[in-house]
C-alpha cells in the first residue's frame, strides 16, 4: 500500500510539472508575439524619427541651396550689368573722343583755309557767332529742367547725352531749338547732382587771333564763352564743375 501511494505521489508530481511546463509555454506563446510586437513598434517609431530627421535636414538643405542659388543669379546678374555698364561708359568715352577730335580737325582745316585764301571770319563775324553761341546755350540751359523732367516720366535712368533729350524740348517756330545738335554734357555720364558746369559746346572753335573757344553752359542758366591758348580745357572744366564762373 505504502508503494502504491508512493507512486500516486510522483504520478501527480509530474502531472503537475506538465501542467507548469504547459503553463510556461501557453504564456511564452502568448507574451513573445507581444513583445515582438512591441519592439517592432519602438524600431518602426525610431525608424520614422531618423526619417522626420532626415527629411527635415534635407528640407533645410533645400531652402539653404535654393538661397545660395539665388544669391549666385543676382552675383551673376551684378556682375553681367557692371560689365555691360563698364562697357557702355567704354564706348561713349570713345565716341566723345572721336567727335571732339572730328569737330576740331574740321575747325583746324577750316581755319587753315580760311587763313591761306584770305576770306577767314572777321572780328565782326567772330563777335556775332559768338554772341549767337552763348545765346543759344542760355536757351537750352533755360528749358533744361523742363526737359529733363518730362525725360524722367518716360525713364528710370538719368540721361547721358543731350541727344537723348533733343524731343523734350519745344520746338521753335516748328524746329528745334539751336544748340541741341552742338551741345552735350561736360560729364560723359550726364550731371551729377551737385554740379553748377553742366553743358559744353561740341569741339572747339579757333579765333582770329589763333586761340581755340568753347562756349559753357551752367545750371543758373548763365553762359560763357572760355578762350585757351591749346585744347587745354580739362583743367578749366574740373574747376567750374562746382563753382560758379
Amino acid at each position: 500500500m505504502g508503494k502504491a501511494a508512493h507512486g500516486c505521489s510522483k504520478r501527480a508530481l509530474k502531472m503537475r510539472s506538465r501542467g507548469l511546463a504547459l503553463t510556461v509555454l501557453v504564456l511564452l506563446a502568448v507574451a513573445l508575439p507581444v513583445t515582438i510586437l512591441r519592439l517592432t513598434q519602438l524600431k518602426a517609431h525610431s525608424v520614422r524619427e531618423s526619417l522626420t530627421s532626415l527629411a527635415n535636414e534635407i528640407h533645410q538643405l533645400e531652402v539653404e541651396n535654393g538661397r545660395l542659388s539665388g544669391m549666385l543669379r543676382d552675383f551673376d546678374r551684378l556682375q553681367s550689368g557692371n560689365e555691360e555698364e563698364r562697357e557702355l561708359l567704354r564706348l561713349r568715352n570713345e565716341v566723345s573722343q572721336l567727335r571732339e577730335q572730328t569737330n576740331t580737325m574740321a575747325n583746324r582745316h577750316l581755319g587753315r583755309i580760311q587763313q591761306e585764301s584770305g576770306v577767314g571770319p572777321g572780328p565782326r563775324h567772330e563777335t556775332e557767332l559768338s554772341a549767337q553761341t552763348l545765346e543759344a546755350m542760355q536757351n537750352i540751359c533755360r528749358e533744361l529742367p523742363l526737359a529733363m523732367e518730362r525725360f524722367a516720366r518716360d525713364h528710370t535712368n538719368q540721361p547721358s547725352s543731350l541727344s537723348e533729350l533733343r524731343k523734350y524740348f519745344p520746338l521753335i517756330d516748328g524746329r528745334r531749338m539751336a544748340g541741341l545738335y552742338t551741345f552735350d554734357f561736360v560729364r560723359e555720364e550726364g550731371p551729377r547732382a551737385e554740379d553748377l558746369l553742366i553743358l559744353g559746346e561740341q569741339g572747339t572753335r579757333e579765333t582770329a587771333d589763333g586761340k581755340r573757344a568753347r562756349v559753357y553752359g551752367f545750371r543758373d542758366g548763365n553762359a560763357v564763352e572760355v578762350r585757351r591758348e591749346e585744347d587745354d580745357f580739362e583743367i578749366w572744366e574740373k574747376e567750374h564743375f562746382t563753382s560758379p564762373p
